[in-house]
């Protein structure tokens, strides 16, 4: 009946990540699709629309990055380098 917490985040973790694929290509689409439509307006063909796969292709990416890295967890530090009061003396 009841679940472990690791059951159930292993089946969250599976889900998030399994749509990774797809939002590479609805991006990738949305974008080849922007492109194709502003070259028949302004009859660019077929630049506008392979700069629009390409920037769709690089926005699913960091979108399957993000899932892959996952939430950033609260109180971390960033990776920055620290600024001179937060050094130890």
């Amino acid at each position: 009946m009841g679940r472990s917490k690791l059951e159930r985040s292993g089946w969250t973790e599976t889900a998030n990540l399994s749509t990774a694929g797809l939002t590479i290509v609805i991006a990738s689409a949305i974008g080849y699709f922007g492109g194709n439509w502003l070259d028949e307006r302004l009859h660019t063909q077929p630049w506008l629309a392979v700069i629009g796969l390409l920037l769709g292709s690089a926005g699913g990416l960091v979108q399957l990055f993000q899932a892959v890295d996952g939430p950033p967890r609260s109180g971390s530090r960033s990776r920055a380098r620290p600024r001179d009061d937060d050094r130890p003396d």
